[in-house]
């Protein structure tokens, strides 16, 4: 098709390999799905976020944000972190209205928002965070809100490495596995593509010329033959007329 055998070779041989790729990675997703690892992991990251409490954990997953995420029995394999960061903020008792003054002073609104992190049933380490968090937006509730979705967002990052280490060791035992049943072998299926290949290109391959040169010259060679043995058929037949005409 190509022209070259070695490039249809190289093609050949990313399409099998391309196949058995995508049948590891459809079987990494089997199995994850079916251990539930995402959610697991998920779990695990917001457990260390919340300082291993696991009743902050619970009330976080309890929360109407977080609840309509998984059904009843399960829990959630992803959570945004807008939802994450206002479930959170709405156990800290945080709220967006500040102090019954005019024009509030960046004391006050940091006051404010301390006193309402102190009040929750947080764990202390997690309401550290907060008020540090707090503190760097300046007592503005909203970049409050995307300070901790980047908090929130960092300790994914480590969460997806976790799965992806683990995707990892997986995909590499199942495509141990896949070759071996398959019998794979890089240079068998070489060989045989290029046999394939071989044989395709000598049966498309036109007669060459030399070969059809010799074949029409042996044709006029024998309707020359033809021709002169009909001649001399005919002078031999005329020859015993003739000699009869001359005893005559």
């Amino acid at each position: 098709m190509f022209g070259s055998q070695i490039l249809e070779v190289g093609i050949g041989l990313v399409l099998v390999y391309t196949l058995l790729s995508l049948i590891c990675t459809s079987l990494k997703e089997i199995i994850e799905g079916r251990l539930k690892n995402r959610s697991k992991d998920l779990a695990k990251g917001v457990l260390m976020l919340l300082a291993a409490d696991q009743r902050a954990t619970k009330a976080l997953y309890d929360h109407p944000l977080i609840s309509g995420l998984y059904p009843p029995k399960s829990l959630p394999s992803y959570i945004p972190a807008r939802s994450f960061a206002l479930a959170v903020l709405d156990l800290a008792g945080v709220k967006s209205g500040m102090p019954n003054a005019p024009t509030p002073s960046l004391e006050d609104r940091l006051n404010a928002i301390g006193a309402q992190i102190d009040g929750s049933s947080l764990p202390d380490d997690v309401k550290t965070v907060l008020r540090r968090l707090a503190d760097d937006a300046q007592g503005d509730t909203r970049r409050f809100r995307e300070n901790v979705e980047r908090w929130f967002d960092g300790a994914m990052d480590r969460v997806s490495g976790w799965y992806k280490r683990r995707a990892q060791w997986i995909i590499l035992g199942l495509g141990l596995l896949v070759v071996v049943a398959a019998n794979a072998d890089t240079i068998s299926i070489a060989y045989a593509l290029a046999h394939e290949s071989g044989g395709a290109r000598g049966a498309r391959r036109p007669e060459p010329r030399v070969f059809q040169t010799s074949r029409r010259s042996e044709s006029r060679g024998l309707g020359r033959g033809s021709i002169g043995q009909s001649r001399g058929r005919n002078l031999q037949a005329r020859r015993p007329a003739r000699m009869e005409l001359d005893g005559g």
